[in-house]
């Protein structure tokens, strides 16, 4: 089953939250599915708190036209918390991760807004049969749009189509920093 479902307002997603085994077979959001809502998701890249990050494990979704293994949203920001300074020269620490999720288009993740913000966030092993294996954005919409990811890690991730592997999006300016 879906694990939670916002029709109006903001979702907000904490450090130290872990969702497993999220599936839907309507619409996509295995473990979230959100619409005309914001969802933000807030864990900690300081690796002495282990308990601050967010967890998606093994979520999918199966229906022919659904996306977003893990998330399906309108507008979606991952903006995590910094690790300390001591860690600032240390990489591979993400607040938030996706791991083993799949989905028809989107393995993990499934945009259909105006925006879409991503930040130090992990996606490993993560898969889908049409585009995106682990994000696609697709505005449907005629507003300019932006897709940005930044000090984010995809292993392992792909698609059966030719149309990202890691990311697919079909905003107006999509930015990987």
């Amino acid at each position: 089953y879906r694990l939670m479902e916002a029709a109006k307002g903001e979702l907000y997603v904490n450090s130290g939250t872990s969702m497993q085994y999220g599936t839907a077979d309507t619409y996509g959001g295995g473990a979230i599915y959100a619409t005309d809502a914001l969802v933000t998701i807030n864990g900690s890249c300081d690796t002495e708190k282990e308990e601050g990050t967010v967890k998606f494990l093994k979520c999918t979704t199966t229906g022919d036209e659904t996306g977003g293994g893990a998330i399906r949203a309108q507008n979606l920001t991952i903006a995590n918390t910094p690790p300390s300074e001591e860690e600032q020269s240390d990489e591979g620490h993400y607040g938030t991760s996706f791991m083993d999720c799949s989905a028809p288009t989107g393995g993990a993740i499934y945009v259909t807004g105006a925006n879409t913000s991503i930040e130090d966030a992990m996606f490993q092993n993560c898969y889908s049969t049409n585009e995106g294996g682990a994000v696609h954005h697709d505005t449907q919409t005629t507003e300019s749009s932006l897709t940005t990811i930044n000090n984010s890690s995809f292993a392992n991730c792909h698609t059966n189509q030719s149309s990202g592997g890691a990311v697919s999006s079909k905003a107006a300016i999509l930015t990987i920093a």
